[in-house]
């Protein structure tokens, strides 16, 4: 999935979405570089490319459920990359350059 941040002309890949009170967010690394996943909210973005393949949906251990990429998900990667953790990050980016 693809999206485009108002006001910015770069593409981002979108790798979890989860809703909060009738309001759906994108987890999101805003640039190379980066070291986790940010959330941006659906009216703060334009969606590109709404191609969730690759998403599975992911019980929090809080109860709560995300669509998020299937590569976030193994290990519960995600909650280190929501974290900010600098290894985490590098870990997901080596299971996407293998997956590709």
């Amino acid at each position: 999935m693809l999206i485009k941040e108002k006001g910015q002309n770069t593409l981002v890949e979108v790798y979890g979405l989860y809703w909060v009170d009738n309001v759906r967010y994108h987890y999101v690394i805003p640039y190379d570089g980066h070291e986790g996943f940010i959330s941006l909210r659906s009216d703060e973005l334009e969606i590109i490319e709404f191609d969730i393949n690759n998403f599975v949906l992911f019980v929090s251990e809080h109860g709560g459920e995300v669509l998020i990429h299937k590569l976030a998900a193994d290990d519960n990667l995600v909650y280190d990359l929501i974290d900010h953790n600098a290894d985490a990050m590098t870990e997901f980016k080596r299971r996407l350059t293998e997956y590709k």
